[in-house]
């Protein structure tokens, strides 16, 4: 096991479903830590974050590096910024100087800051900036980003008003892997912005409905939601997996099937019965409906220092 430290503890003791900064002067193998213990990063993993996304930080930040398992390393920072990402937590080896964020532990690599009013998974904008296509949303963004609180850049309007209602809420928020529920009151049309990567393979329903998703600050998702109270899912569902499994799950019944009713050695159709229940094993809980769509992000379990610890999936 990696040696835990005082930043890792105050991380993993913190509840809640956020995010993690690192901004450092360089990569190195021994800020990888907070990949071995499932420490939820700004980045994700590489293979799964949108080119987009990427760029997004790179013109937001600069110069942005990325290690071979996915930790993203910000070169510079911007706490305003991270605020938008659903961000806590800035672990860094340089100083940071701002009103955005205060130093709550150290040790001899790395400072910790947490962020002042650090925003959730999901929550309600504050204002709606349309720009012109073509225009560098990180970089306008960049600008905005002092004047207002919560700022969403799109390019095309998707409510009425431009200065959003203060009286929007968000409760009964739970973040699943691939699955967000929340419900949201407001008493005008408004937008809700989620620092997740916008990707046409996540579907949204307000109140049961069918309702779209946009993109807003260039690769994440917002959502129009109307006045009054709603109940909002989002999720995350490749079609083509889906499709897959379900071949393999009906291949693996055949192959069932085709073993029980075989006149073969016993050992073939012992081998047929293998195979066909690892077929319905390994793809029947990809399955809508079987699948488990309410696993917690956080509810990963790892071991420090003899002690069981929940940390950040």
């Amino acid at each position: 096991h990696f040696p835990t430290n005082s930043v890792i503890d105050v991380i993993q003791q913190t509840p809640g479903d956020f995010r993690t900064a690192l901004v450092m002067s360089n990569t190195s193998y021994h800020h990888n830590i907070l990949t071995y213990y499932k420490l939820a990063t700004i980045g994700g993993y590489a293979t799964t974050v949108r080119n987009e996304y990427i760029r997004f930080l790179q013109h937001a930040y600069g110069e942005v590096a990325i290690t071979l398992n996915g930790v993203v390393f910000l070169m510079g920072h911007n706490p305003e910024i991270l605020r938008l990402l659903n961000t806590k937590f800035i672990v860094t080896d340089v100083p940071i100087i701002s009103t955005t964020v205060n130093e709550i532990s150290r040790n001899d690599a790395n400072a910790l800051y947490a962020i002042h009013d650090p925003l959730e998974r999901v929550y309600c904008a504050s204002d709606q900036v349309i720009v012109q296509n073509g225009v560098m949303i990180p970089d306008r963004l960049a600008e905005v980003v002092g004047r207002f609180d919560r700022p969403v850049l799109v390019t095309k309007k998707l409510v009425q008003d431009t200065a959003l209602t203060e009286n929007c809420s968000i409760s009964n928020l739970n973040v699943y892997q691939g699955r967000i529920e929340f419900r949201v009151t407001s008493d005008k049309p408004s937008l809700i912005f989620s620092p997740v990567n916008y990707h046409k393979n996540w579907r949204a329903k307000i109140n049961g409905a069918t309702a779209e998703i946009a993109k807003g600050n260039y690769a994440f998702m917002v959502i129009p939601i109307p006045a009054g109270a709603s109940d909002v899912q989002l999720q995350y569902q490749d079609q083509n997996l889906v499709i897959g499994a379900m071949i393999l799950v009906v291949l693996g019944f055949l192959v069932l099937l085709y073993g029980a009713r075989s006149r073969g050695p016993t050992w073939l159709k012992l081998l047929f019965v293998f195979c066909g229940l690892l077929l319905v094993g390994k793809n029947v809980l990809s399955v809508p409906g079987i699948k488990n769509v309410h696993i917690p992000e956080r509810q990963v379990s790892i071991e420090t220092r003899g002690t069981t610890l929940t940390a950040p999936d």
